[in-house]
């Protein structure tokens, strides 16, 4: 009986070590920075973030061959990075995707993007939100969940673009016309984009800047496509581009945006937005 409960301690020791690490690798290399690792997720639990992102970043240091203490510093930078995006999502007042929020936000942060350049992201909620159900009380809790649901799929459609190597202005900008022209299709936006760069061969900024302005005109992302792609044929959907790409002429007809290096966005004469040779 008393080996039994030495063993039955031994156990609730372990399932509480393992609690403690929240699920930590049992690997030696960890050894000289575990002690530090598990003050972050500590601190993160008492904060009530959520501590899988630590964790699944550590596993991937360690996959990757990253030595102990470099993982350690990410981990540091990591936790600040969340408590950071904790205090936006408050500031901003989401509520019901708030996990789902704050693992975008720190996986965002990770790619470069500042909190400031988030916030612009999270006030798209205002923007995408459905105003009629607003001013109905049993409508309302609804359409605040689609459109933070929008929102967090913007944060990862940003985040995306920018690992493509889009400008964060430019990546903002499309995203922010993608989300309130055809939200449900921002998960297909990079891919769009980047098919649309290099069949036509245009740099990050003129591809960018062509979809978001077809974007801005069209009623969702395949029409969209659909307008860019025949402009950068040179076949333009518009009567006229300028040299910013803007639309000339008879609005019933334009849907030009622009020319791009020597393949033409629009009908008209503009000189386009290639890049300087």
């Amino acid at each position: 009986m008393k080996y039994l409960a030495i063993a039955l301690f031994m156990l609730w020791a372990n399932q509480a070590r393992a609690q403690t690490s929240a699920g930590l690798p049992d690997d030696a290399r960890l050894q000289p920075v575990r002690d530090r690792i598990e003050v972050v997720i500590a601190a993160a639990d008492r904060a009530g973030l959520p501590n899988t992102l630590i964790v699944n970043k550590v596993r991937e240091g360690l996959a990757k061959g990253v030595p102990a203490d470099v993982i350690a510093d990410v981990v540091d930078k990591l936790g600040t990075q969340l408590q950071q995006a904790q205090a936006l999502v408050r500031r901003k007042g989401f509520a019901s995707e708030r996990t789902a929020m704050l693992r975008a936000l720190a996986e965002a942060q990770m790619a470069g993007w500042s909190i400031n350049e988030l916030g612009k992201v999270l006030d798209l909620r205002s923007r995408v939100v459905d105003r009629n159900d607003l001013g109905d009380e049993k409508k309302k809790p609804a359409a605040l969940r689609r459109a933070e649901r929008i929102v967090v799929d913007a944060v990862h459609t940003a985040t995306d673009l920018s690992l493509r190597g889009y400008a964060h202005g430019d990546a903002l900008a499309i995203v922010e016309t993608a989300a309130t022209r055809d939200a449900d299709e921002l998960d297909r936006l990079p891919g769009a984009l980047e098919r649309l760069r290099r069949e036509y061969a245009l740099n990050h900024v003129d591809a960018a800047v062509s979809l978001q302005r077809a974007l801005s005109v069209s009623p969702n992302l395949d029409a969209a496509v659909i307008s860019a792609s025949a402009n950068a044929q040179g076949k333009g959907l518009g009567v006229g581009g300028n040299a910013n790409g803007k639309a000339k002429g008879n609005p019933g007809k334009g849907l030009g945006v622009g020319a791009a290096r020597g393949k033409a966005l629009g009908v008209g004469k503009g000189k386009g937005m290639g890049p300087k040779k």
